[in-house]
Formats: C-alpha cells, sequence, structure tokens
C-alpha cells in the first residue's frame, strides 16, 4: 500500500466526492456523488437526485481529496474511521 493509500484509507471518505470504478455489481459503475456517512462496511453516496448505501468490500473507488484524485480498494477502507487508527503501526 502506497502512503497516500495508507493516509486515505485511514481519513475516512465522509464529504469527499467519488466515483466507483469497478464493482462486481455493473449497475454500480459510473456512480458519482458525495460520501454523506460511513459506517464499518457500508458507505452513502449522495448522487444528484437519490441516496445510495453501497458495501465498501465490493467496489473500487475514486476519491477527489483537495485537487488529488486516488484510487482505492474499496476493501483498503472497511472499517469504523476510529478504529483504522489504531490499527497503524509504525515501521522502522
Amino acid at each position: 500500500m502506497y502512503a497516500q493509500d495508507m493516509y486515505l484509507s485511514l481519513l475516512g471518505v465522509v464529504g469527499h466526492e467519488v466515483c466507483i470504478i469497478g464493482s462486481s455489481n455493473p449497475a454500480l459503475r459510473g456512480i458519482k456523488g458525495v460520501v454523506i456517512d460511513e459506517t464499518k462496511n457500508m458507505i452513502k453516496i449522495l448522487n444528484s437526485d437519490r441516496i445510495i448505501s453501497i458495501a465498501k468490500q465490493n467496489v473500487d473507488l475514486e476519491i477527489v481529496q483537495e485537487r488529488n484524485l486516488y484510487k482505492v480498494a474499496g476493501n483498503q477502507v472497511v472499517g469504523r474511521p476510529g478504529e483504522k487508527i489504531s490499527k497503524v503501526k509504525l515501521v522502522k
């Protein structure tokens, strides 16, 4: 995992613009919006006309943060934001 991927996986995705670029369900590919809620296994995306609940495990996300674009596998952001920080181990 690259440093920026680790940063994003710890940060959480609430408030960020996302696009689903890969999914086991073809109907989910291409959905864009802003993440309005995040639980351990799900994210809720506010699309232009509705709120969509999506399992993190099954998707690949493109996340926009401060003019940077990140591609992240959904399984890298599985977990509650507060719990993810405690999983970090420093490597010397």
